[in-house]
């Protein structure tokens, strides 16, 4: 495919697209999920194919560091990193709660 097939227009219609689609099993939701309003969240690539060297020589894929904000209800109530989510948390206010290993294995996580 040329350049030009994955241009501004492509992805433009491809977004209006998925904002605009129906299926009849949505009108099964309860009123709650009826309520989200549509919306479209777009993001720019990574690369993933870089590997680094862990503990015995075996590579282990290294991801992009990605901060996954959660949102109840519009209303931010924190964040954790995507690939380490047991690692720290984020409150809404910003600040960093740092797990303990021993407590998260004493609670079964």
């Amino acid at each position: 495919a040329t350049k030009a097939a994955f241009g501004i227009d492509v992805v433009q219609a491809s977004v209006e697209a998925a904002v605009a689609s129906q299926d009849k099993t949505w009108i099964k939701e309860n009123w709650q999920l009826s309520q989200v309003p549509r919306g479209v969240v777009v993001q720019p690539l990574y690369r993933t194919d870089l590997r680094r060297e862990v503990g015995d020589n075996e590579p282990e894929e290294v991801r992009p560091l990605e901060l996954r904000i959660l949102v109840l209800f519009g209303t931010v109530v924190g964040a954790v990193i995507t690939n380490r989510p047991f690692e720290l948390w984020v409150t809404k206010d910003g600040a960093v709660q740092l797990w303990l290993p021993e407590d998260l294995k004493a609670r079964g996580v």
